[in-house]
This record gives structure tokens, sequence and C-alpha cells, in this order.
């Protein structure tokens, strides 16, 4: 038995891009941004009380992609710099470069999402602050 769940809190870091299948299913494409203070330099600057030292974030962007009606969702209300949580699962992607290199990445099948209080959106509000959709996914 096997368990692929994936749950993470990021940014967006540009608007979603959607499109239509041929059939007319809706794909929705979008990068989170993941970021981690490194504790280290936080120490250091709390201990030294020091405006100079800067810190450090480890920034991981993860490719997110969503289909039918959840895809339409995002399309609408996801913007640039919006702060979500979503739910999926882990998809590897495998290609061939025209050099014949294989190449590989992972990218999130999104599942569910919620949305999240917002700084930078705070001006926008949303009427129940969560969207939770589910269907059927062509994968």
């Amino acid at each position: 038995m096997y368990f692929n769940k994936v749950i993470l809190l990021g940014r967006l870091v540009k608007d979603p891009e959607i499109k239509f299948t041929p059939k007319g299913l809706a794909v929705s494409k979008f990068t989170l941004a993941l970021s981690k203070k490194n504790k280290r330099d936080l120490i250091l600057k709390t201990e030294n009380y020091t405006s100079n030292s800067k810190l450090n974030d480890e920034v991981l962007y993860i490719d997110v992609n969503s289909f039918g009606e959840r895809a339409e969702i995002i399309s609408k209300f996801f913007k640039k710099g919006i702060l979500v949580l979503i739910e999926g699962r882990l998809k590897l992607n495998r290609w061939t470069t025209v050099n014949g290199e294989l190449r590989t990445n992972h990218s999130i099948i999104l599942e569910n999402f919620q949305f999240l209080p917002n700084k930078i959106n705070n001006s926008k509000k949303l009427s129940d602050n969560t969207d939770e959709v589910t269907s059927d996914e062509p994968y």
C-alpha cells in the first residue's frame, strides 16, 4: 500500500495560466513559492542585535496543476502573491530534450485548496474564504 499526499502553504509566484483541452476541460497551472528562514542566521541576528545581519531564505518553487472546476475557480480567484493552502498528490514528469537527455521534475496535482488571510489581498474579500471542490480528475 502506498500513500501520496502533499499539503503546502505558500504564495503564488504569478497569476495562474488556464488553458482548455479540445474536449473543453479546464487546465490551470501555477507556481507556489515556499520559504523557510535559516535558523542559524536568525539566532546570530538576535544575539548580536545587528541590523546588517540578513536572514537567508531557503525558497522552493513548486509547480501545481489543477483540472476541471477547480482550474476555473483558481483562474478566477488566485492572483500573484495570494497566500493559499493546497492539498494534492506528487507527480513525476519525465521528458527527453532535443539533445536526447532524459529530464525529470515533480509537480503537484491539486485535490483541494483553501484561501488564507492575505496582507497583499486584504481589500478584496471572498464570500466564505474557503473553496473546496471535489470532482474527477484525468490522472
